[in-house]
């Protein structure tokens, strides 16, 4: 009798920055078994297509799934499953976030030396996980999103964040935000203003130095 090994799933996520940049998300799941394995997929419940990528290795498939950003924002969760007559279905599972609270997000702009506006994004309770951070003027993106897999600890409690303001921005009037970003969800700081025209501390009004260790990026 031939045998036939258990089969091992591993799925592969695209990279947060990936996912929003683009207008399609693309994530894979890797199947050592027989190459007579059948491998599904199921969005929320649904099935979908996957495409076998082309793979000379033996005992090995890949099945990539490609939905549109909109879709994968609005998921729950994504199952890849592997079937085959010789042995029991195996699957792995990708889940939301499994937040208990939403994280508190700040900005306030940073004392610098040599005359550098910056400006500071500080988030609070925010889970482990893959986590990226932008920021906007009026509403508009000003910077690239800068991302880092986060993981808290008994001595770091915060994730910050620093940004130059380009000089084009540097204007009387201008509203200053940050927004976090996690796989499936984004928060945004309240508007921070008045930092040109005259010296201004938005530490005043939107939050109170504390001692807090915090780590930044």
């Amino acid at each position: 009798a031939t045998s036939v090994f258990k089969p091992s799933i591993q799925v592969k996520k695209a990279h947060l920055r990936d996912i929003l940049k683009e207008n399609e998300v693309t994530i894979s799941c890797i199947v050592e078994a027989p190459h007579t394995t059948e491998v599904l997929w199921l969005a929320d419940g649904t099935s979908k297509k996957g495409t076998r990528a082309p793979n000379d290795l033996l005992n090995k498939i890949v099945s990539n799934l490609t939905l549109s950003r909109d879709e994968w924002l609005k998921l729950k969760t994504i199952v890849c499953t592997a079937k085959h007559p010789c042995f029991t279905e195996e699957r792995e599972t990708i889940q939301i976030d499994d937040m208990k609270k939403d994280p508190v997000v700040m900005i306030r702009r940073k004392s610098a030396q040599s005359g550098i506006a910056l400006l500071e994004c500080v988030v609070k309770d925010l889970p482990s996980g893959e986590v990226c951070i932008s920021f906007q003027a009026n509403s508009a993106n000003i910077s690239d999103f800068t991302c880092v897999d986060w993981t808290p600890s008994e001595n770091i409690w915060s994730l910050t964040t620093h940004f130059t303001i380009p000089s084009e921005h540097q204007k009387k009037g201008n509203n200053f935000t940050c927004k976090v970003h996690r796989p499936f969800k984004s928060w945004a700081s309240e508007p921070a203003g008045n930092l040109f025209g005259r010296e201004h501390l938005i530490g005043n009004t939107l939050q109170k130095r504390s001692c807090l260790l915090t780590i930044d990026i």
